[in-house]
């Protein structure tokens, strides 16, 4: 299943990685500082009894794992394509490698945002690590396991898409987790939520219902909607 390195990497000042942020191909997903709109519902006296959002924003960026010697060759989804020993996963930049006594814990999200915000990738272009969450969407993280006794990620990948279960008349997949054992040398995770920012590492989705992929064979149709390799 999934290593807790992850799910503590944000809990305690000794977890937090410093991140690396790799050059941004897409300039259409470049934004303005992200900020969350909400509709607003006073009483008469003017108290807020209702919030909600208007858009609602996923995480949407590639942890390619801890920096390595070819860190620098690795600047677009094209290459990790070409490079990667985990043929059909889903890529969105930008790209993120991490650093520090920590690295293996998946980036720092208020650290990635703010690199985003204030600097831009290693190229100093600006970049916008978010995706809008249009109707009938979910916000996804995508995570590759290694097999190992560290269960280390390998690989994991946020976006916004959909998830359907063919075995169910093709129903959409909703606040839930699904994993397929052993695709490659690799444990296979996807976890579908509705909230904003909701997929920032797959422990914030609530409730989580997992079930395995042989079973349900949960398929992922990301943007421009292409269904993933078949099945995970």
């Amino acid at each position: 299943m999934f290593s807790r390195r992850l799910l503590n990497c944000k809990s305690s000042e000794a977890q937090v990685t410093s991140i690396l942020i790799l050059l941004l191909i897409q300039l259409s997903l470049v934004g303005p500082t992200l900020g969350q709109n909400y509709h607003v519902t006073y009483d008469k006296s003017g108290t807020e009894i209702n919030r909600s959002p208007l858009d609602v924003y996923c995480y949407q960026f590639t942890w390619v794992g801890p920096i390595e010697e070819d860190y620098n060759k690795t600047k677009s989804c094209e290459q990790v394509e070409l490079n990667d020993a985990i043929p059909g996963s889903p890529c969105f930049e930008p790209l993120v490698w991490t650093i520090g006594p920590n690295r293996m814990n998946g980036p720092d999200l208020e650290e990635l945002e703010r690199l985003c915000r204030e600097e831009g990738n290693s190229d100093g272009r600006p970049c916008f690590p978010f995706c809008r969450k249009d109707d009938g969407d979910s916000c996804v993280t995508m995570t590759y396991t290694q097999r190992d006794v560290y269960k280390t990620i390998r690989y994991q990948s946020h976006f916004c898409g959909r998830g359907v279960d063919p075995s169910n008349q093709f129903k959409a997949l909703e606040d839930s987790c699904h994993v397929q054992y052993s695709r490659d040398d690799f444990d296979v995770s996807a976890c579908f939520c509705q909230t904003h920012k909701c997929n920032g590492s797959p422990w914030n989705v609530s409730p989580l219902s997992y079930s395995y992929m042989q079973v349900i064979a949960a398929l992922v149709l990301f943007r421009p909607w292409v269904q993933v390799d078949g099945v995970f």
